[in-house]
């Protein structure tokens, strides 16, 4: 019986330190997948689409996108949510966003590539 209450213990543990809930996200640094990449005709770079999985991202803030095992900074031009244009800020949790980016072609960007920002 006190094994059992010991491995109880331990499960409650590892489960309070395993929460997901959108408050911890948004303290963590920010990480987001690409699940597609557009390549919109104006001067600002291309647009990746995703949900962000950590944290949060501001306009015109420096990020990394990881690819191929090389990591690129990139700068974040443009912010947006379903029916959200313009935005200052998205963080994690909310429904799929559109980052635009500057500093990297959109040829060199493909599904599956990661946003990071590394404190």
């Amino acid at each position: 019986m006190r094994k059992l209450k010991t491995i109880l213990f331990i499960i409650g543990i590892l489960s309070f330190g395993c929460n997901n809930s959108k408050k911890n996200n948004e303290s963590m640094e920010f990480k987001m997948v690409i699940q597609d990449v557009f390549n919109i005709k104006t001067n600002s770079g291309p647009t990746v689409t995703g949900k962000i999985e950590k944290g949060n991202i501001t306009l015109g803030e420096k990020i990394i996108l990881v690819s191929n095992s090389s990591e690129i900074i990139v700068e974040v031009t443009k912010l947006e949510k379903f029916e959200q244009e313009n935005l200052q800020q998205v963080k994690a949790g909310t429904d799929d966003v559109g980052i635009t980016i500057s500093g990297i072609s959109f040829d060199k960007i493909k599904k599956g590539d990661i946003l990071i920002i590394k404190h």
